[in-house]
């Protein structure tokens, strides 16, 4: 579980122009809880980062978070795809709680 803090709620703006396209992509400032490759280990300091918003989301309030389950799903070609959603530590552990006592009853 990567868990992630978001400190405050200003939002960057960039605008972008592409094949004759362009928009605004709006993102996050948040410091994520990440781990060593070669270790295994937490690393020491958490890990600046950007989360992006959807041109119509709310900030995330400051506070504590971890990646949605709904974040990682399969994609293009068959392959896992990661499109980062953060919910609360207290909303993940009520949404996958049920998942882990079915689990549980599996034979």
């Amino acid at each position: 579980m990567i868990v992630i803090e978001v400190e405050d709620k200003p939002v960057t703006e960039k605008a972008w122009q592409r094949d004759g396209r362009s928009g605004v992509s709006r993102s996050q400032t948040a410091y994520a809880a990440t781990y060593d490759q070669e270790t295994g280990k937490l690393k020491r300091y958490p890990v600046e980062t950007r989360i992006r918003l959807a041109a119509d989301q709310v900030p995330y309030a400051p506070g504590m978070y971890v990646l949605s389950p709904v974040s990682v799903y399969v994609g293009e070609y068959d392959a896992m795809t990661l499109a980062p959603k953060l919910v609360s530590v207290e909303e993940f552990m009520a949404t996958i709680a049920p998942a882990m006592a079915a689990l549980k009853k599996a034979p």
